[in-house]
Parts: C-alpha cells; sequence; structure tokens
C-alpha cells in the first residue's frame, strides 16, 4: 500500500494460504505473490516482519499502533489456530467503534495504518505473522488500553495480558457504560 492512500477500514482475506495436515502436523503454504495481487493497489511494499505465538487460549494483545511518521499499515496471516481480531480507529478509540472479525488458519486480515490492533485467542498455539509496510520504532509505539471493552464483553473471563497491555495509559471510551 503507498503512503497516500487510505484503506478505510480492514479487509480480511478468507483462505489465504494452503494447508496440508498430516498424523505429524501441518504445512502452511503461503503464497505471498498471490496474495499481494489481491492487496489494493496490487501494491504493498513489505518493510518489516513479525511473528506472535500465543501459547494459551484467552490470550489478550492490543490495542497497538505507531504514530507519525512510522505508522505501519499490516498484513496478518493467521498460520495457527484461531483468534478474534480486533481493531479500532485510533483517532476515535470507543468501545462502539471496535471492528471484530473471527479469523482461523488461512485467514488473512489487511489492517490500514489508522487502526489499533488486537486479539484475543480463541484456541491454544496461535501462530500468526505480520508483514508491516514500516519497521518498528519504540519511540512512535502506542497502545490504548482494552481493559473497559474485556470487562463489558467478557465480565466473569480471565485473559492472559501482558504488564506492558494492562499498564497502557490510553483507555479506550466508554462513557455509555
Amino acid at each position: 500500500m503507498t503512503r497516500d492512500m487510505k484503506l478505510r477500514e480492514p479487509l480480511v482475506y478468507r483462505r489465504s494460504s494452503n494447508l496440508f495436515l498430516d498424523d505429524r502436523g501441518y504445512l502452511n503454504a503461503l503464497n505471498i505473490r498471490n496474495l499481494k495481487q489481491k492487496l489494493p493497489n496490487k501494491t504493498f511494499n513489505f518493510a518489516y516482519q513479525l511473528v506472535s505465538i500465543s501459547d494459551k487460549k484467552d490470550t489478550f494483545r492490543g490495542f497497538h499502533y505507531q504514530s507519525q511518521p512510522y505508522e505501519q499499515n499490516k498484513l496478518i496471516v493467521i498460520l495457527n489456530g484461531e483468534v478474534l481480531d480486533l481493531v479500532v480507529p485510533v483517532d476515535v478509540p470507543n468501545i462502539f467503534s471496535i471492528k471484530t472479525y473471527n479469523l482461523v488458519a488461512g485467514d488473512a486480515i489487511l489492517i490500514p495504518s489508522n487502526y489499533a490492533h488486537g486479539f484475543i485467542t480463541l484456541t491454544d498455539n496461535v501462530l500468526m505473522q505480520y508483514f508491516l509496510d514500516e519497521t518498528y520504532s519504540e519511540d512512535h509505539y502506542e497502545g490504548i488500553n482494552g481493559r473497559n471493552y474485556l470487562n463489558h464483553h467478557y465480565p466473569e473471563k480471565k485473559f492472559f495480558i501482558s504488564e506492558k497491555d494492562r499498564h497502557l495509559e490510553n483507555h479506550l471510551i466508554d462513557q455509555a457504560y
């Protein structure tokens, strides 16, 4: 995606990779060229890659983004497991503006840079691969605390949350609750 192009909201790509299962495990084949051709303008310049492994079901990670000039468009591929993917516009970070997507191994989601990203693992052993069009900058890392969302939608559930995510200063706006 070019820097001046703005995607209005995330796009989901179902079955973006091929899973080959057998009694040893699985092989997940991702044809990056084919996936890139499905993207808007067929342009997404990968500059940085991350791999996220979440061992336990009910892990919450998020909401993360980077501010200018290091904002990142993210193409995330689910390689193993299932997640409830969560995105919220950074300019209107409230509980009502959160979009959710159920994603399983083989699915991908393209998230524009004006959204903060998070997810809840619905299975153990979730493996996700991130392709980003900008490198990481610690000085431009931002986060929105998702505690209000989790408490409202899952009041009885105990999530695995990092100390860093638990103590993010910016909170989702929840004035209606």
